[in-house]
C-alpha cells in the first residue's frame, strides 16, 4: 500500500499542521503580553529611579515589532549639545546610562528576542520633542 494514499496519513497531516500553527500563535501572544508587562514594570521603575537627575522618561511604548521603546527627554540644551558633539559610539554609551541595570527584573520579563530601545529627545523651538540619538540596552 502506498503511504501517500493512506487515509490515516492524510488525517494526521492537517492535525499536525493545526497543532504547529496553534503553538506559533500562542508564542506570539506570549511575547505581546510580556511586552505589556515589561512596559508596566518600566513605568514603575522610571518613576522610582529616573534615568538621570535631570532627564525625564516621558513615554514607554511597544512598537509594531513588539520591541520596547523608552523616550527620555534631556531638558538641558548644554547636555544635548555635548552629547551631539560626541562620536556615535560614545553617544550609544551615554544613552545606555539611562537603561535599567543588568540585574533588573525587566530582563526576566521580556523574551530573548525582544529589544529595549532608548531614545534621547530634545525640545525643539516649537515646543515639540525630537529624537537626537538612540541605542539598544545591553542585557
Amino acid at each position: 500500500m502506498d503511504a501517500w494514499r493512506s487515509y490515516r496519513l492524510w488525517m494526521i497531516i492537517p492535525a499536525l499542521l493545526s497543532l504547529i500553527l496553534s503553538f506559533l500563535i500562542v508564542a506570539c501572544m506570549d511575547e505581546d503580553s510580556r511586552a505589556v508587562d515589561a512596559t508596566k514594570w518600566l513605568t514603575s521603575y522610571y518613576k522610582t529611579y529616573p534615568p538621570n537627575l535631570e532627564w525625564v522618561s516621558i513615554n514607554i511604548t511597544i512598537d509594531g515589532n513588539g520591541q520596547l521603546v523608552v523616550d527620555v527627554l534631556v531638558p538641558d540644551e548644554g547636555q544635548v549639545d555635548l552629547i551631539k558633539s560626541r562620536p556615535r559610539i560614545e553617544q550609544a554609551y551615554i544613552v545606555r546610562m539611562a537603561c535599567p541595570p543588568k540585574n533588573a527584573e525587566v530582563w526576566t520579563i521580556i523574551s530573548a528576542n525582544q529589544v529595549l530601545w532608548m531614545n534621547l529627545l530634545e525640545k525643539t523651538s516649537g515646543g515639540l520633542f525630537k529624537q537626537f540619538t538612540g541605542s539598544s540596552c545591553k542585557r
